[in-house]
């Protein structure tokens, strides 16, 4: 399914949920636990956010 099928109303809850994946993300041995497909995949949906002219809370990512 694309992320134009979703209803503003997912997407915003499909991007709090990552939101809160990435603020409990722990890793180990300083790393976390979240790769490059999950920030793909966050980017992807603060675009189409953007896009529909929904306003967001950015996901902060562990340096």
């Amino acid at each position: 399914m694309s992320l134009r099928e979703l209803s503003d109303e997912s997407i915003l809850r499909y991007h709090a949920n990552v939101r809160s994946m990435v603020a409990l993300d722990i890793g180990v041995d300083g790393r976390t636990l979240l790769g490059e497909q999950a920030r793909k995949r966050a980017k992807a949906l603060e675009d189409e956010l953007t896009r529909r002219g929904i306003e967001f809370e950015p996901i902060v990512w562990p340096e």
